[in-house]
C-alpha cells in the first residue's frame, strides 16, 4: 500500500500585526510527520512525503504536482495543515 502524505506548516503571514509568528506549527507538522513516516505507525513513503514550512503558493503547487502527478498510484493521501485560518467574505480559507 503506498501511502503518501503532505504537511503544510504555515507560521509566517504577510500581515505579521494581526496574524502573528505561530511558533507551534512547525512543531505540530514535525510531530504528525514523525508519527506518519515511522514504519511501525504510519509507514507513510518517506521518499515521497514531505512537510512544506511556509510554502509559497508555487512551492506548493510544485510538491502537490509532484507527489501526486507524477508517480504511482497513491492508496492513501494525508493532507494536514497547521496554522491560521481566516473567515473572509463568507468563505473559510
Amino acid at each position: 500500500m503506498k501511502r503518501i502524505f503532505l504537511g503544510i506548516s504555515s507560521c509566517l503571514y504577510e500581515d505579521g500585526e494581526h496574524l502573528p509568528l505561530l511558533k507551534g506549527t512547525i512543531a505540530d507538522g514535525r510531530d504528525i510527520e514523525k508519527a506518519l513516516l515511522n514504519s511501525s505507525f504510519g509507514d507513510y513513503d518517506t521518499v515521497l512525503s514531505r512537510l512544506l514550512v511556509s510554502p509559497s503558493l508555487s512551492e506548493m503547487r510544485e510538491a502537490i504536482k509532484e507527489i501526486l502527478f507524477k508517480k504511482d498510484k497513491i492508496d492513501c493521501f494525508t493532507l494536514y495543515f497547521a496554522g491560521h485560518g481566516i473567515s473572509h467574505m463568507g468563505t473559510y480559507y
